[in-house]
């Protein structure tokens, strides 16, 4: 690995930039995710993350988060070790084979890309209901997932809402029990709690019963099992060595860029902030992460366009 502190200060515009290389031929370079108190709405820093990890040489932040409860979760795709941590959405991700093959897109089962994912279960009479989230917000009408690594307390949610249904459900896929009294239930290694509110909480109530069997499909496109180091990101701004900004499209009845409105665009992507940013050469055998400090005195940020073109260069 190569680092280089670069400090530019012509006065409209000083730069404070960290650039690591990484040769991704080099057996002895691996990659791991990091998640926050090793959890889905855990908060920590970086460095002590990787304080945490076992020979960690470099860490750098990746995917966007909320700031209470639920909202904590990535956003995006999360993949730690080979575990699925949280569900894709409508936004650039960076996948990590173990061989260190690296892909840069979108890991949605549609086409063109949308917020959507072809997660269900199924009961064993072969009623079938989407699974929209996993580890991450519940909306009325959801039916969502819990893991054990969803919080430090290793509990699901629990219901916020007199209406909220939970089914534990063992790593066998049998159903444990069900619940609808608002408690945190406790989620053993490798089982799963599924949860609905409103419509989705009364599917649970319907089809499931305690000791029958179902079936939870995880399904993206690519495979997010080919990829066992995967984290969000987004959006991508270098395309074929080119400037690129991912599409504006229609999302819920709007025009928008990645999922979120043309103001989001504005405000964020060009204007000049603090950046972070993961890209690999053409031949795909050399990383660079790129850390552009802001918002403080000589250290100035860049807009989207700005980090491509640094990128690029």
């Amino acid at each position: 690995m190569k680092y280089t502190h670069r400090v530019d200060t012509p006065p409209d515009l000083p730069q404070d930039i960290h650039i690591l290389e990484i040769d991704l031929n080099n057996p002895a370079i691996s990659f791991q995710t990091g998640l926050g108190k090793d959890v889905a709405v855990g908060r920590e820093t970086i460095p002590t993350q990787a304080d945490r990890i076992e020979n960690s040489l470099a860490a750098v932040n990746a995917d966007f988060s909320g700031f209470t409860g639920s909202t904590q979760a990535p956003q995006n795709i999360c993949v730690q070790e080979g575990e699925l941590i949280t569900t894709p959405n409508f936004r650039t991700a960076i996948g990590i084979s173990q061989y260190n093959e690296t892909r840069i897109g979108f890991w949605n089962s549609t086409s063109p890309p949308a917020f959507s994912w072809q997660g269900f279960v199924r009961d064993e009479q072969g009623n079938k209901h989407g699974v929209i989230q996993q580890n991450q917000d519940l909306n009325p009408g959801w039916l969502c997932v819990n893991t054990y690594h969803y919080g430090e307390s290793h509990l699901s949610r629990g219901g916020e809402f007199e209406d909220e249904v939970e089914a534990l459900i063992d790593q066998d896929g049998t159903v444990i029990s069900i619940h609808d009294n608002g408690d945190g239930i406790p989620i053993p290694e490798n089982a799963w709690v599924l949860i609905g509110r409103t419509t989705a909480g009364q599917w649970i109530l319907d089809n499931l019963t305690v000791g029958e069997k179902v079936v939870y499909g995880r399904n993206t496109a690519p495979d997010w099992r080919e990829y066992p180091t995967l984290v969000g990101a987004g959006p991508r701004i270098v395309a074929n060595g080119e400037y690129h900004s991912d599409p504006i499209q229609p999302f819920n009845g709007a025009d928008v860029i990645e999922n979120f409105t043309l103001d989001y665009k504005t405000t964020y992507y060009d204007s000049r902030h603090p950046r972070t940013s993961i890209g690999v050469n053409e031949a795909g055998d050399t990383m660079y992460w790129v850390v552009v400090d802001g918002r403080q005195e000589g250290k100035s940020g860049l807009t989207h366009e700005e980090l491509a073109d640094l990128m690029i260069g």
